[in-house]
Formats: structure tokens, C-alpha cells, sequence
């Protein structure tokens, strides 16, 4: 027996390891399948639990029938295994009933509540199996406890919760940083699968040594006294996951919202519920009743949350430079700092009040269940109810009540929810505290102040420093922090469905040439600003100007508006897919970069994600441009797989041409190159294009069907059309000339700078793992990586040239040697970063190549200006005395 006890406990955590390592994979699998919008992503985490609510019902009252308890618990780690094998093909059969699901409700619509269900009940269907199983297993676990320790019911219910939680918590963090990362995601299922059998096979064999048995029995029932208990405890569980959705929000901005930050997030949550049920409720339970210590679950979810919250809000300034000081103190920064910082984000804000959640679920069980027979089913009733609650927080507090709150008004209300929680208990039940009520009233009422003055005073929540109201605006200013950020008025601050959208700026018609930058969850992604202009404009034109004959095109992001415009320019019909509505009612902000393009008639806006799109659309597309933000950002690196560039190759007519924004800091080089084999795999003509005419730290990709080629006539004449020329020279493109020359790999030198060794894929997603480092860190070098790409760079790209005549033909060698001159001058002038004497020597040799080009381009206004200024420098740092 005393071995027993050890080993059943072993086989609890373990079989919480392999849960939560299913529910990590099969999450990201249907992900892939129903796309990472918000209504996708809330009716696959709703469907886990579904199932697991009606497992814990459907099991509780099997058990009944049942007189070894362990028996039925191996039957079911058996059952969820073969359904975990299975799942995969029902996977398959899904999506071939999806995709013209998805075609018939039309995933374009705004209007998402048809297919948000359909994708609910298809994802029930794909997991109930395996989550009826996962559910089952809690009755199981509590009535085995109670069977082998005779203590309260309350502490083996904990400690049964609280120990498959905590291995939970251990497959999380297995999961999230090695085994994806490691061995991909289907390796890593057949992992789980086998830590699965392992525990239908302890199980068993454990069920014939010690075969506790409890007599069949009949059915329980919950005491009519205490149908409010029930309903609070739906509540609470309500509270609890909306809170959870909440605060990966707000983690969303305070941290990088990579993956690391999401798997650090979870675990620290999940922490909390089994610490709160293994330890503290076992601790409280000493003195206080059951009652008492649900009151205390839900006051102390309200006042902690309230409290974290706050003090979240002094994290970015004081933490971060703290952080920046140790990394400079320990030498090199690597993936612990980046843990750390993550860790202390999601312990501050999460973890006291997850620790209070836990004492809920083994509190109302100490009250409601006076019959040990009934344990398991009655136990499995109460946990039916609060994931019930835990269903309708994760479906509502994602899509109706932050959006329709914000931020902290959500977090006010659901502390002041939680708070109100508290006082019902008490005022419903008058002996919770016979001698204190009048105290656990004035506290439940104190939270529900505290809680509304937090939602009227409380500064947005910012990544870099906080924010401070600005009488003179009536607005918020975001403080600048030690050079971080300049000053600027926040003037749209809107949480979504999926994201928080946030402007900054001067505000408009004040200072005209005053950068306005659009962010998400406080990760820039646009502005007005020139190389973010740049980034726009030249996704659409350097495409277009290649396709023959295009009139279908589409964009993926809408982001400033600036793409989707560009595009219009060239008379095509111009589709944007954007999973944020919120980025599109922020452009009229950025009215000078986008020139109201939604009200265009060539403009179509879909309102999804890219990636479901692309896999359910009958729609042919003539060039796809793919513009998101940074590679760890939430699902951004599924839009670089070779998956996603299948999708892309799939939408495109048999002449279109696919192009991808790629990031040249925040990342590393071996990443790049994963990143451009990835796309070269998909599309093996392959090129890559950097605009060397003004500082930036972005290239393109762009994948032809064929060998690319110049076609002079083409390009001329789109570059004839007045909004073509005008937008162009809007960013100092001067002729197509100039268009072609950013061109520095062929598919040659592409081939031979992206080299050999592994992709990226949805199996193995390297850049997800990696890129959070990256961004972390900062930038790169920029000018020994572009110096690379030129060395590869083809001594001419005259044999690509077509349909030109023979003047053309002289003018494109006279361009392309003076733009590449111009090309080089730029690259160590406003890429490299040298001492003095070394900037001297590089303005002298600057002013004698600029004397080279105007032998091809004689008097060309801008080599002039540039050798002006370049002379006026080298002038200046020679006045100055001894200074390296």
C-alpha cells in the first residue's frame, strides 16, 4: 500500500504530461487547419473543453458501474491513446468538410457567427473522443484517492487536481521549449502517446496488485441547499479563464509575444491552480471550513488581480533596464534572459491570483459531497459545471467583452465579477462567517471600488514605459524611457478580437512631417515614416511591374492601408486579407499613405486570416504579396513555412508571382537563410530584392514561375502610369531603371546564399523557436550581409533583359552601372558604422565613386546632392581636432 500510494500519484502527473503535450500539438494542427483568426482560435479552445466538461460528467456516472476505480482509469488512459493515434485521420476527413464549409458560409463575410459555429462543432468532433477520456480521468483520480487515504474529501480531490495539474504544468514546458523545437510536432505526439501507454500499463498492473473497490451503488445527488454554491462556481470558472485569455492579452503586450511567452504563460497559470489545490487548500482547510475558503478563492482572485495588474504597470520601465544590466553584467545575452524575462512578466501578473483559483474546485467539493460513495460521480458533476464557465469565458471574453470593454475596464469588471462572487457566498450563506460578515462585505465592496477608480484612472498598457494624461490634448502621451521611444500622443488605443491596435503620433493636421506609427500589441508594423513607406510601396510595384498582364492581386495584412494602395495605382482589383478588423479602422490615420483606398472600388477587404484564406479560397490570384510583422509575433512564423508557401503557390494563376516581406533585423543569419531555402523550395526561381537607395533593414523576396527576366516594355509602361510614377517617386524612385537594379540575387546567388540544411515547416517550426531570440537581442549587421549578397551578385544583369530595343538596351547597362555605384555608396554610408578616420576615408571614396557614376548619369540631382553633402562632412570632421 505505502508503495502504492507513490506510484498512482506518479501515474496522475504523468498522465497530466501527456495532456496538456496533446492539447499544446492538436491545438497548432487545427490551428493549421481552421486558421489563427480570433473566432477559430476561441472555438478550438472551447472545443477541449467541451469535451472535457462532459467527460468528467459522462465518467463520474460510469464509475458508478464500476468497482475498481484504477481499472476504469487504465481503460481510459488506453482509450484517449488509440483516440490520440486516431486523431490525425479524423483530422484529414475535417478538413475535406471544412474547406467547402468554409466556401459555401463565405470566410470573407464579417458577419463570422455561421462558420465560428461550424468550426466549433467540426472541432468537437475532432478531439470529444479524446477529451471524453481526458475529462473521465478526474472522478477517476479523486475516487482513487479517497479509496486509499481516508482523509477529507476536499484534500484528495486537491491533491488528485493538483498533481495531474502539476504534471501539466512539466508537459507544457517539455513541450513548448524542446520537444516541437526538437523533434517536430508529430514526433513529439508519438512521445506523448507513448508516456500515454506508459500510464495505461502502470495503471493496470496496479489495479490487480491493489484492487481497490468501492460497491456499486446509486446515483448522487447535489443538496438543492446549495444550488447558488453551484452557480458561483460556475462563475468562478468563468472568471478563470476569461481572466487567462485577459492576461495573455496584456502578456501580449508587456512581452514579446513569441511562443515563449505564451508557454511561460500557461505554465505559470497552471502553477498557480496546483499549488493553490496540493498545498494551500490543505493549509487553509485547517482552519477554516469549506465555505470559508471559497470566499477566500474568489476575494482573493479579485483583490490579487487587481493588485498584479497594477504592479504590471511599473514593470516595463523598472524591470526592463534591471534586465538590460544583468545581461550586460553576464556577457553574451542566450535564451535564459529571455526566460527570465518573460517568467517575471507572467509570475507578477498571474500567478498569486491562479494560486487562489485553485483552492475553488476542492472547496465546493469538501461542501457538496457528504456520501464517499459519490465522490466520483458528484466530483465529476462539479467539474462539469465550472468548465462549463470556463467554456463560455474563453468564447465571450475574447470576442464580445474586450472588445467591447478594452483591457482594463475587463480586468475591472471581472475583478469587481469576482468580488461580487465572494459577497454572494456570504450573503447567501450566512454561516460562511457568522462573526465577520460585516468584514468579508466591506472587502468584497473595497475590491469592487478599488476595481472601478483602476478602470478610470489607469494609463493603457504600454511595452516600453507608461503613459501620462495630457490635459492640453484631453489624451495619453507615452513617456519617452532613457531614449527608448520619443515622446508622442497615443491617439487610437483599441483592443480587438485578436490584438490591442495602438496609434501614435502627433495628431493630425498639427505637425505634418511628424512620423505616425501604427502598432499592434505595441509591435510596430506601419507608419509614415520613410522605410515603413518604402516596405509598402515597393511589395506592390516591384511584382506588378514583373507580371505581364496582372488584374488580380492580393496582400496579405492591411496594416497602414499603403500596399493596398500601391497596388490600385496599377488598375488591378486589390484584395487585403487582414485577421484584425481593428488595423483597418485605424486608416484614417494614415490617410498620406493610403489615399482612403477602402473607399476604392478596385479594393476588397477580407476579413480573416491570410493562412485560412489561401487553404479554402476558389480564388486565382495574379501576384500574392505577404506583409506581416515580426517572425515570433503570436502565428506570424506559420506565414513563412514551406505549408504557407504551398498555400500561396496553390492560390496563384500559372504565371503569378508570389513576394515576401523578410525582416533583416531581429534575426539572425543562419535564420535567414532557413527562411529563404524555405521559400526557394516552393518557388526554385527564386530572387531577392533590397532598396539600397535609403537606409531600411528589410528585403523582399519574390518567387517567378520561370527564370526571371526584365522586360523593358513592361516596366516603362507601368511606370508611365501617373499613380505608379507619383508613388514611386514619393519614396525617391526615379525611373524603372532604378526598380530593376534592386535586384541582388538572381536565383543563382540565391541559391548560393541560402545554401543547404533544414526548412522551416509546420512539422518543424525552427524560426518560431529561434526568431524570439532575435528579437529580443536587436539587430544584426546589416552591411557585412549585404556586402555578401552583392559579392554574389551577377556582374550584370543584362542577359535578363527582353522586349527592350537597343537604345534600351544602353540605357540599362548605363543605369545599372550607375545605380549600382549609388548602391554601394548608400551601403557603407548609412549601413555601416565606423570610427572617425574610418568615415573620412569612406566620404573620399564615397565622393570619387559618385564622380565615377555621373560619368553615366551626368548631372543626375541626386549623385550631386549626395557628393554636396558627403563634402560638406568631410569638411566638418576634418575641422575637428584629435576626436577618433
Amino acid at each position: 500500500m505505502n508503495l502504492a500510494y507513490p506510484a498512482i500519484l506518479a501515474l496522475f502527473f504523468l498522465s497530466g504530461v501527456s495532456g496538456l503535450a496533446y492539447e499544446t500539438l492538436w491545438q497548432r494542427q487545427m490551428i493549421l487547419i481552421f486558421g489563427a483568426s480570433a473566432p477559430a482560435t476561441a472555438a478550438v479552445l472551447t472545443s477541449f473543453f467541451c469535451g472535457i466538461a462532459f467527460g468528467s460528467l459522462i465518467g463520474g456516472r460510469m464509475l458508478r458501474r464500476y468497482a475498481n476505480a484504477l481499472a476504469f482509469y487504465a481503460a481510459v488512459e488506453l482509450w484517449i491513446g488509440v483516440c490520440a493515434l486516431l486523431l490525425p485521420f479524423l483530422l484529414l476527413g475535417v478538413e475535406q468538410l471544412y474547406v467547402p464549409l468554409s466556401q459555401y458560409w463565405n470566410a470573407e463575410s464579417q458577419n463570422a457567427t455561421p462558420l465560428f459555429l461550424a468550426r466549433f462543432v467540426m472541432a468537437v468532433a475532432v478531439v470529444l473522443p479524446a477529451t471524453l477520456g481526458m475529462g473521465a480521468t478526474i472522478p477517476a483520480m479523486n475516487r482513487i484517492l479517497d479509496e486509499m487515504r481516508k482523509q477529507s474529501i476536499g484534500t484528495s480531490v486537491g491533491l488528485a487536481y493538483g498533481t495531474n495539474t502539476l504534471g501539466a504544468v512539466a508537459g507544457g514546458l517539455l513541450t513548448g521549449f524542446l520537444l516541437i523545437k526538437h523533434l517536430g510536432v508529430q514526433n513529439s505526439l508519438y512521445l506523448a502517446f507513448c508516456v500515454n501507454a506508459a500510464v495505461f500499463v502502470g495503471a493496470l498492473l496496479l489495479s490487480r496488485r491493489f484492487p481497490f473497490t468501492t460497491p456499486v451503488h446509486a446515483a448522487g445527488k447535489l443538496p438543492r441547499a446549495y444550488f447558488w454554491l453551484v452557480a458561483i462556481y460556475f462563475g468562478s470558472g468563468f472568471l478563470a479563464l476569461g481572466l487567462e485569455i485577459l492576461w495573455l492579452r496584456v502578456l501580449g503586450i508587456l512581452a514579446t509575444n513569441g511562443i515563449y511567452t505564451f508557454v511561460i504563460a500557461i505554465t505559470v497559470y497552471l502553477l498557480g491552480f496546483s499549488l493553490g489545490s496540493l498545498f494551500l487548500f490543505k493549509r487553509l482547510a485547517r482552519r477554516f471550513s469549506a465555505l470559508q475558503i471559497f470566499f477566500i478563492a474568489n476575494f482573493g482572485v479579485g483583490a490579487s488581480a487587481l493588485a498584479c495588474i497594477s504592479f504590471a504597470y511599473f514593470l516595463p520601465p523598472i524591470f526592463r533596464h534591471q534586465l538590460v544590466q544583468i545581461v550586460v553584467e553576464s556577457g553574451a545575452p542566450h535564451l535564459g534572459h529571455l526566460t527570465l524575462f518573460e517568467t517575471v512578466y507572467a509570475f507578477s501578473l498571474m500567478f498569486l491570483p491562479a494560486l487562489f483559483m485553485g483552492l475553488a474546485y476542492p472547496a465546493v467539493c469538501q461542501k457538496l459531497i457528504d456520501d464517499r460513495e459519490n465522490v466520483a460521480e458528484l466530483s465529476g458533476l462539479i467539474y462539469f459545471v465550472g468548465n462549463l464557465g470556463a467554456m463560455l469565458g474563453i468564447s465571450l471574453t475574447g470576442l464580445v467583452i474586450i472588445t467591447t470593454l478594452g483591457l482594463n475596464a475587463t480586468l475591472g469588471a471581472f475583478c469587481v465579477a469576482s468580488a461580487l462572487l465572494a459577497l454572494v457566498t456570504v450573503l447567501r450563506y450566512p454561516d460562511t462567517f457568522p462573526a465577520r460578515k460585516r468584514f468579508a462585505q466591506a472587502g468584497a465592496g473595497l475590491v469592487s471600488a478599488l476595481s472601478i477608480a483602476f478602470v478610470v484612472a489607469a494609463p493603457p498598457i504600454l511595452r516600453f514605459g507608461n503613459a501620462a494624461y495630457d490635459p492640453q490634448t484631453e489624451g495619453w502621451r507615452q513617456r519617452p524611457m532613457r531614449g527608448d521611444v520619443q515622446e508622442r500622443h497615443i491617439l487610437r488605443y483599441k483592443a480587438g478580437a485578436s490584438a490591442t491596435i495602438i496609434v501614435k503620433g502627433e495628431p493630425l493636421g498639427t505637425q505634418p512631417d511628424f512620423v505616425r506609427g501604427l502598432y499592434v500589441d505595441d509591435q510596430q508594423v506601419a507608419s509614415t515614416g520613410l522605410e515603413m513607406v518604402i516596405d509598402a510601396k515597393m511589395l506592390a510595384h516591384i511584382p506588378l511591374m514583373l507580371h505581364p498582364h496582372p488584374s488580380r492581386v492580393l496582400t496579405v495584412g492591411f496594416g497602414s492601408g499603403g500596399t493596398s494602395y500601391s497596388m490600385t495605382t496599377h488598375g488591378v482589383d486589390t484584395f487585403a486579407a487582414e485577421i484584425e478588423p481593428e488595423v483597418v479602422r485605424s486608416a484614417g490615420f494614415f490617410l498620406d499613405v493610403n489615399h482612403n483606398v477602402t473607399g476604392s472600388p478596385r479594393f476588397h477587404l477580407i476579413l480573416n486570416d491570410a493562412r485560412d484564406h489561401l487553404h479554402t479560397t476558389k480564388r486565382k490570384y495574379d501576384v500574392i504579396s505577404t506583409d506581416v510583422t515580426n517572425l515570433q509575433y503570436k502565428q506570424n512564423a506559420s506565414l513563412y513555412s514551406r505549408e504557407y508557401f504551398r498555400l500561396m503557390k496553390q492560390s496563384l494563376n500559372e504565371d503569378g508571382i508570389a513576394c515576401a516581406w523578410i525582416p533583416l533585423t531581429g534575426i539572425f543569419e543562419d535564420e535567414l537563410r532557413i527562411l529563404m531555402r524555405t521559400f526557394r523550395s516552393v518557388f526554385p526561381h527564386a530572387s531577392l530584392w533590397f532598396m539600397d537607395h535609403a537606409e531600411n533593414n528589410f528585403a523582399i523576396l519574390v518567387g517567378t514561375p520561370g527564370p526571371i527576366r526584365f522586360d523593358v516594355k513592361r516596366f516603362k509602361e507601368a511606370f508611365a502610369l501617373p499613380g505608379v510614377q507619383g508613388d514611386l517617386k514619393r519614396v525617391g524612385i526615379e525611373d524603372p531603371y532604378q526598380v530593376m537594379n534592386f535586384m541582388y540575387l538572381d536565383h543563382e546567388g540565391y541559391r548560393q546564399y541560402a545554401g543547404t540544411g533544414p526548412l522551416h515547416t509546420d512539422d518543424r517550426p525552427i524560426l518560431e523557436f529561434s526568431s524570439p531570440m532575435g528579437f529580443y537581442i536587436g539587430a544584426i549587421p546589416l552591411y557585412p550581409m549585404t556586402e555578401q549578397w552583392n559579392l554574389l551578385r551577377a556582374g550584370s544583369f543584362l542577359p535578363l533583359v527582353e522586349n527592350a530595343t537597343e537604345r534600351d538596351t544602353e540605357v540599362f547597362v548605363r543605369n545599372e552601372k550607375f545605380y549600382r555605384i549609388l548602391g554601394s555608396v548608400n551601403r557603407k554610408m548609412l549601413l555601416s558604422k565606423r570610427s572617425r578616420s574610418e568615415r573620412i576615408a569612406d566620404l573620399e571614396e564615397g565622393i570619387r565613386l559618385l564622380d565615377e557614376a555621373l560619368a553615366y548619369r551626368a548631372g543626375d540631382a541626386r549623385a550631386l546632392r549626395m557628393e554636396q553633402d558627403f563634402k560638406q562632412e568631410l569638411s566638418a570632421l576634418r575641422a575637428i581636432p584629435g576626436r577618433r
